[in-house]
């Protein structure tokens, strides 16, 4: 019976992946969701029929052109379809729809709008960031329920998953503070995040090594509060903040002034609520895009899927998914680079596929 609803789950992903395909097409566009699917081509935009929207076989049948133009069907089309058709089919198999029908269906609503930021990631670059954040209540909640359900299953407590998502959010953020910093040649940021932003996460992060998480979480507070009273950005400069984390860091090794592993996790955690707060406000505003007069090293979506890893797989899970999709990002920036000459490599797909792995091997 498993392998009857890992077929049927197959069956059932392939489709799901025609649809979003649509999605990864026509969001970015500003196109409407709704209608027959066409050819994407403008010259052509020839209504499909139902024989032209059979999932992975009309790619196939149809040498990748569409039958009205001749025109080149991108391969993502193929891709999606098949990845969401395996993603459905292990999901099925690691959560059977006989025992565990709830994990099975929320799990796989996940993974299909995961798909969705995925195939946008790698075809713009870029993310929502604030549709990412209202991913994350779901994903705690699946794993929430599927534990309230199914003991059986050992998933993480809400308090691991908690901490998770933040240390996920804390560590993604300040790999990009670390990164952008270095790709500014070290100067400060010239258009630094009122009244609370990257500056603010660094302060929380420092703070937070040195003397705990809460002490951390209350002084990136305070300087959001400064930022407000003076209607500016107080500026503590970044050199002052990264170099300080490091050094905390580095004396904590010998345990003399400051504990390790302790100064590691309360820097990445108070970062973490930082973050999530940060996020939070961002969702409210409308935002000016300075990347080029202050690049950044990660996207913000990017940091707001790692923190649905952490929502998803828990503090164990966490740092094997991030294996996953370290060893999948590395072999695939350095196939991109030295065949297609890419320097930015999108991470979305490499985040998605350390979330199915870890979570489809039960490595929570």
């Amino acid at each position: 019976m498993p392998y009857f609803y890992v077929v049927l789950f197959f069956v059932l992903g392939a489709f799901v992946g025609g649809h979003l395909n649509r999605l990864i097409h026509r969001i970015p566009r500003g196109e409407a969701l709704g209608g027959p699917s066409h050819c994407l081509h403008e010259s052509c935009k020839h209504p499909l029929g139902l024989s032209e929207q059979i999932p992975l076989i009309s790619y196939l049948s149809q040498g990748g052109k569409c039958r009205h133009c001749g025109k080149r069907i991108p391969p993502r089309y193929f891709w999606v379809e098949l990845f969401t058709a395996v993603s459905f089919a292990a999901l099925a198999y690691a959560f059977p729809l006989d025992l565990h029908p709830v994990m099975t269906l929320l799990s796989c609503l996940i993974m299909a709008i995961l798909v969705v930021f995925s195939g946008i990631d790698f075809e713009h670059r870029t993310i929502e960031f604030k549709h990412v954040l209202l991913l994350i209540p779901l994903g705690i909640l699946t794993v929430w329920m599927g534990g309230l359900l199914y003991p059986d299953l050992k998933l993480p407590p809400v308090s691991n998953v908690l901490k998770a998502t933040a240390m996920a959010a804390g560590g993604f953020v300040l790999a990009n503070n670390y990164g952008s910093w270095i790709m500014r040649m070290f100067r400060e940021p010239r258009y630094p995040e009122y009244p609370i932003g990257f500056m603010t996460v660094n302060i929380g992060a420092l703070v937070g090594a040195a003397f705990g998480v809460w002490w951390g979480v209350g002084a990136a507070l305070l300087a959001v509060a400064l930022n407000l009273i003076f209607k500016r950005v107080v500026r503590i400069p970044d050199f002052l903040t990264l170099i300080g984390l490091l050094v905390v860091v580095v004396l904590s090794l010998e345990n003399n002034y400051f504990r390790y592993p302790d100064a590691i996790f309360n820097a990445l955690l108070s970062a973490g609520i930082v973050v999530l707060l940060q996020a939070l406000y961002w969702s409210t505003q409308k935002l000016v895009d300075d990347d080029q007069y202050d690049p950044i090293a990660v996207g913000f979506g990017d940091v707001m899927l790692a923190a649905l890893m952490g929502a998803f797989l828990g503090l164990a899970g966490l740092w094997k998914g991030l294996i996953v999709m370290g060893v999948l990002g590395i072999f695939f920036g350095i196939f991109s680079r030295v065949v297609f000459k890419e320097k930015q490599i999108p991470l979305a797909p490499f985040i998605t596929a350390g979330i199915l792995v870890t979570y489809v091997m039960h490595w929570y």
